[in-house]
């Protein structure tokens, strides 16, 4: 039979942005071990984690690394909300876009957009 894990061992260290604060006496609904953590963000969030997830890296932190990430995907020069990126874009397509209605004026006429 293999050796129980010791739970302790983990209080003290950091898992992803996770620092285990303690093992918790009770355990979830679904039978695991669950562990007080908190999150080294700008929120320093306390939660009870399961220790499982904890310690394979399903769980790196208390949601803010992803909506980082989310962020990060979204944004490439973050001027998306000024108001000249409108024109900008619709300066592209007059160019590039055949289907718009003053393609012929633009792109059709060879007009392109310089990088």
């Amino acid at each position: 039979m293999p050796k129980a894990f010791n739970w302790k061992s983990m209080v003290g260290n950091q898992y992803g942005k996770w620092v285990v604060l303690e093992v918790c006496n009770e355990r979830n609904s679904n039978g695991k071990v669950e562990l007080l953590c908190q999150c080294t963000c700008e929120q320093k969030t306390v939660k009870k984690v399961s220790g499982t997830l904890v310690k394979r890296g399903s769980s790196n932190s208390c949601g803010c690394y992803q909506r980082q990430r989310a962020k990060e995907g979204k944004t490439k020069h973050g001027m998306s909300y000024h108001p000249l990126h409108t024109t900008w874009m619709n300066m592209k397509q007059r160019c590039t876009n055949k289907n718009k209605r003053d393609y012929q004026w633009y792109g059709g006429s060879h007009i392109s957009v310089c990088d």
